[in-house]
């Protein structure tokens, strides 16, 4: 039983974990159109900035700032893809792997029960013996006493 909830376990946390990649494969695949628009978003904010009188010099300078990090991201897109395939890899790796170990644990888990059966038939003939026993004991104990 402990071996059978085991599995339920890691199965549960296999999918959890697929669950998981799939939220971030998602993530990335949006990532670049999100962040062209965010870089487009970011342009109309600089030229509505630009229009204003109020603390129009810092305001460019942060939306420069965060220009050139969407910039960098883009850039970096790449090498993310790349991360990303290479986690896949793993973890399909990974997947074979658990599968296998489930595999291997349910193969215990039957020669458990196996054993836990056996042991289970063996304390049912102990139980049946020491009944007859008492029994047996408490039919002389009576005789015992009717003697006595």
């Amino acid at each position: 039983m402990v071996c059978s909830d085991e599995i339920q376990k890691a199965l549960r946390l296999q999918e959890e974990k697929n669950f998981q990649l799939s939220i971030e494969i998602d993530y990335y695949k949006n990532g670049l159109i999100k962040q062209e628009e965010a870089i487009l978003n970011l342009k109309r904010e600089i030229d509505n900035y630009k229009t204003s009188s109020i603390s129009q010099e810092n305001a460019i300078k942060t939306m420069k700032r965060q220009l050139d990090h969407y910039d960098e991201c883009l850039n970096e897109q790449d090498i993310i893809i790349m991360s990303l395939k290479s986690e896949i890899d793993n973890y399909v790796l990974l997947v074979k792997t658990k599968d296998a170990n489930i595999l291997e644990l349910k193969n215990e888990n039957d020669h458990y029960k196996n054993d836990l059966q056996s042991q289970e038939n063996v304390i049912q003939q102990l139980n049946t013996t020491c009944a007859e026993f008492l029994e047996e004991n408490s039919s002389l104990n009576e005789k015992v006493t009717q003697e006595k």
